[in-house]
């Protein structure tokens, strides 16, 4: 009997000693920068809301397709095919978004781990429970301020930086400014970290490692 190697396509054979690359497939890099370009022109009113959404259908369809097909493969894959599933409609979506995160980290996509954090913050609200991570803000109305959801503080500032998070406390700064007009939150927070910006095949800069004094409680 042939050795079980989990979901996904087999490894195929190779001879002691060749290696062994495997391509990128193009269209998920395609389908998220088609994404991207849609989230700016909604906020730029150059294309409504609907159409947007009805994009993103598309979309994610298209990765569900590709998923069946077999055609993601590589780290960076199943980490673009992450960003445009947790656009998704449903606690489902968010669920499979985050494991092609899992798996794209995995896979050595270093964008990937930022990228997980923020969908299990996402699933955690859909389904009424606060962030673990503290990704996730938004505003209660119209003219309303922006927020920082409600956050579990059973979580750690090391572990968050672990997945390139930065600690609540810098994300709230920001979202203050934000109210004052001074920063942009259209530009992802975990620029403030210094984590990968842009691009599921880049490389991360080196993470600081802060300081402690006495022992670290969850915020």
């Amino acid at each position: 009997m042939a050795p079980y190697r989990g979901a996904g396509n087999p490894r195929p054979p190779v001879g002691r000693g060749v290696a062994v690359t495997m391509r990128n497939d193009p269209e998920p890099e395609r389908m998220y920068a088609e994404d991207q370009l849609d989230q700016r022109r909604f906020r730029e009113n150059d294309m409504p809301w609907e159409e947007v959404e009805r994009r993103d259908r598309e979309r994610e369809e298209a990765v569900r397709q590709a998923l069946r097909e077999g055609r993601l493969r590589t780290g960076a894959d199943y980490c673009y095919a992450a960003m445009i599933l947790h656009h998704g409609r449903t606690p489902e979506d968010d669920l499979l978004a985050h494991e092609f995160a899992v798996l794209a980290a995995a896979k050595g996509s270093p964008r990937a781990r930022w990228l997980a954090a923020a969908i299990e913050d996402r699933f955690l609200r859909s389904i009424g429970r606060p962030q673990r991570f503290s990704t996730q803000h938004g505003k209660a109305g119209e003219d309303a301020p922006v927020e920082l959801y409600p956050v579990n503080p059973s979580i750690t500032d090391e572990l968050r930086l672990a997945f390139d998070v930065p600690p609540p406390e810098q994300t709230m700064q920001r979202v203050a400014r934000r109210n004052t007009g001074l920063d942009d939150l259209s530009e992802p927070l975990r620029r403030q970290a210094g984590c990968v910006a842009y691009g599921c095949t880049e490389s991360p800069p080196q993470r600081a490692v802060p300081v402690r004094t006495g022992t670290q409680k969850g915020l």
